[in-house]
């Protein structure tokens, strides 16, 4: 006889927030099944767990900056980001480049801001 139990972790890094779901057999040994996001992280948090680089957001806001119309970044791990999006989503964007004064670096500054606080499409298995 086997009972499914499904619990909740808190870890640090690209797996916070999952879900672990584990098998514990009759004998009472538990067994590990699956691990499951259950939400979409945030470039910040994949750059904070190191799976995603400072240079690869470098990377991706120059790309965007070039080509506003170029779709989706995909990052070496796999994740995408649409840029354009989050930047349409931001309030923060459009209070920042409204303001007066040189705007190049405060457009990169805001492109990059908005693209931290968005949430990263996972990698395709």
């Amino acid at each position: 006889m086997r009972e499914r139990v499904a619990c909740r972790v808190h870890e640090v890094g690209a797996e916070a927030n999952a879900r672990q779901t584990y098998e514990i057999d009759h004998a009472g040994t538990l067994q590990y099944l699956t691990v499951m996001a259950t939400k979409r992280l945030t470039l910040a948090d994949l750059r904070k767990a190191g799976t995603i680089t400072s240079s690869e957001i470098v990377a991706a806001v120059d790309a965007y900056v070039h080509n506003p119309a170029a779709g989706p970044y995909r990052f070496a791990s796999g994740h995408s980001l649409d840029i354009a999006a989050a930047v349409a989503m931001s309030e923060e964007f459009a209070r920042m480049v409204a303001r007066p004064g040189p705007k190049e670096k405060v457009f990169r500054t805001a492109v990059t801001t908005a693209a931290m606080s968005a949430r990263l499409s996972p990698p395709h298995l």
